[in-house]
């Protein structure tokens, strides 16, 4: 950790000079200015002088650097190299210090990475004008943002038109013919000073806004907006409130670019389009589940963009989210929204068991959530695990999972012994499957595997567990032993999702090829369908309790309600738009929510069970 800290030479060229120099014959650079954001305070007066950075880095393949540059020891040939692979095609936009986009990148391979401070400004050093990025392609801000950026930004310009109106119109004539050049619609955005919602994303990692600011549509809180119910539906008006009359596109219009125009997050090139030939037809049009209300005064956020498990419901009244820094209960009946814990600030156990950690976590940066049977468990970036008792006050018991360089907590699974006793599972990026006994408030299994572990689910009987990761091959093990019991071979892509119907025999992968497989443990030869999303990847999967419906959740605008008994031959296509945080059916099958998250139009959605009461006509 001496490498932290060296001192940091600092070049205090003008813009000017730098330009001219980087036309020479040394080449584009990574002047040495930019590695001063690596070891800065994010705090709101130091970002509030810069200009938005015009790259959106949240959506960055950060693998480039954390799968070379590795603890403990940080090897300074292959980190600097790493570095300059993933920076140098941004060196323009990281060397103009009027922008934030040397810190904003720090934070997120510092985010990925758990890099100690300083690391990179004090190991790499090569000539006087800074690292040199000599043959490495230059990215505009378009290409840079690869499709993400537009899609984070289709939903803020339904706000801008329908604060503008005619206006607007006025000025930039008809919005169809900007959806052919998105470099339009970002000259647009900056005219309007619009806020991103993926920009927003980062600006609440770190802390800089205030919820209430981010709470503002049609410069009104989102709490006091009112909420959307099945009557106003009927009536006409829009499920999440959206003014299409006062907007010069239609919605049938907008849906057609933003399906052209959202961009799947891969790690395998090409693997959705490959998948597609798989995917069997499937009848749409069918209606298990109608809406209910949409609650704009309950928004539950992301943090982590792969990772949507963030929305539960105990009940068809009850209902538990994350909200930026606060896990918070919802009551449907009542319409109280509750903060149970908040992780900005300092969390300890109140109570006293072994293994637990007393001195807790600070700013814990909450990636995933279960909640079941009167216990909530809330995983971290940093392996953290936070238990809470719903029936006793405080925390309850607090440990990290591993001390690993790549801890995220990146699934939860509560569940009940065959005696009855709380557990769970917890899926760690370390390549790790641990079981959490809550009776004794102990780790009692650790299984390892050779990639990153996304998301586990128990089968029903307790003794067989789908595991799924950074690998397109998923693994069915023992729940026992943790012996590889079939390698499940099928989708292009990694997976985030999977679940067990209740018949204990079928279960479900969701992939970031965009699919959803069916397996049958009878043959796992191959999967028994393959169902397809409209928009990306399938990142949450739900069963009812009663194995009658299944849905599957893209990362946007789309839940796709299967009818198992048809074979999974007709669904109901839940439409709206803005990303999606979690969904969750109620165990009485009643309810789903649907948790989506912008800054415009965040909210809760509700829809209700429909009922097939056709036996009541034999009584007359």
């Amino acid at each position: 950790m001496a490498m932290a800290g060296r001192g940091l030479l600092v070049l205090f060229i003008s813009t000017a000079v730098v330009a001219g120099l980087t036309s020479a014959a040394n080449g584009p650079f990574l002047s040495d200015s930019v590695f001063q954001s690596s070891s800065r305070s994010t705090g709101r007066s130091l970002l509030q002088a810069k200009n938005s950075c015009p790259v959106n880095f949240e959506f960055q393949n950060y693998t480039i650097i954390t799968s070379k540059c590795k603890g403990p020891k940080f090897p300074a040939s292959e980190c600097c190299a790493a570095l300059k692979e993933f920076a140098c095609p941004y060196s323009n936009y990281l060397n103009d210090e009027s922008n934030d986009c040397a810190s904003t990148m720090f934070s997120y391979i510092n985010l990925y990475g758990k890099y100690p401070p300083g690391l990179f400004s004090s190991e790499c050093k090569e000539g006087k004008l800074g690292l040199s990025c000599a043959d490495v392609p230059q990215r505009d801000s378009a290409t840079a943002n690869s499709g993400h950026h537009a899609q984070s930004s289709l939903l803020a310009l339904i706000t801008v038109l329908s604060v503008a109106g005619d206006t607007f119109s006025g000025m930039r004539g008809s919005m169809s013919n900007y959806y052919d050049d998105y470099d339009d619609i970002d000259e647009m955005e900056d005219d309007y000073d619009m806020d991103d919602p993926a920009d927003d994303m980062v600006d609440e990692q770190r802390g800089l806004r205030d919820s209430d600011a981010e709470d503002n549509d049609y410069g009104q809180p989102n709490d006091k907006i009112p909420d959307t119910s099945s009557a106003d539906a009927r009536k006409g008006r829009d499920i999440q409130g959206i003014p299409w009359e006062q907007i010069n596109i239609t919605r049938k219009k907008y849906r057609q670019s933003r399906l052209e125009q959202y961009k799947n997050y891969e790690n395998v090139p090409n693997s959705g389009e490959e998948a597609m030939k798989d995917c069997k037809p499937t009848e749409k049009g069918g209606m298990y589940y109608e809406f209910r209300r949409n609650t704009r005064s309950v928004k539950s956020t992301i943090l982590h963009f792969q990772l949507r498990n963030l929305v539960w419901a105990t009940s068809k009244h009850d209902i538990y989210l994350v909200s930026h820094y606060s896990i918070r209960h919802w009551s449907a009946l009542s319409g109280v929204n509750t903060e149970l814990i908040n992780v900005q600030g300092h969390v300890a156990p109140r109570e006293k068991h072994a293994g637990s950690l007393l001195e807790g976590f600070s700013q814990t940066q909450v990636s995933t959530l279960a909640v079941k049977d009167n216990l909530l468990v809330a995983g971290g970036f940093q392996g953290e695990l936070i238990c809470k008792h719903l029936d006793r006050e405080g925390i309850s018991f607090c440990c990290r999972t591993t001390y690993d360089d790549n801890a995220i907590t990146n699934a939860v699974e509560i569940f009940n012994t065959s005696s009855g006793a709380v557990h769970f599972i917890a899926s760690n990026n370390d390549s790790g499957v641990r079981y959490y006994d809550m009776e004794r408030f102990q780790l009692f299994k650790h299984f390892q595997f050779e990639w990153p572990v996304n998301h586990t689910s128990l089968s029903p009987d307790r003794k067989v567990v789908v595991i799924v990761g950074d690998d397109p091959d998923g693994l069915l093990i023992d729940a026992n032993s943790g012996k590889t019991l079939h390698s499940i071979k099928g989708h292009r892509d990694y997976s985030f999702a999977s679940a067990w119907s209740p018949d204990g025999r079928t279960f479900a992968t969701g992939n970031q090829d965009k699919t959803c497989r069916i397996w049958d443990v009878r043959n796992l030869s191959k999967s028994v369908h393959v169902l397809r999303g409209n928009l990306g990847a399938i990142r949450s999967i739900r069963f009812t309790s009663d194995g009658q419906f299944m849905s599957m959740a893209e990362p946007a605008d789309f839940v796709h309600i299967y009818d198992v008994k048809s074979d999974y031959n007709k669904r109901q296509e839940l439409d709206f738009f803005g990303e999606i945080s979690g969904t969750s059916f109620s165990p009485d099958t009643d309810t789903l929510f649907v948790g989506v998250w912008d800054r415009m139009y965040g909210s809760l959605l509700q829809f209700g069970r429909l009922y097939n009461y056709s036996y009541l006509d034999s009584l007359f």
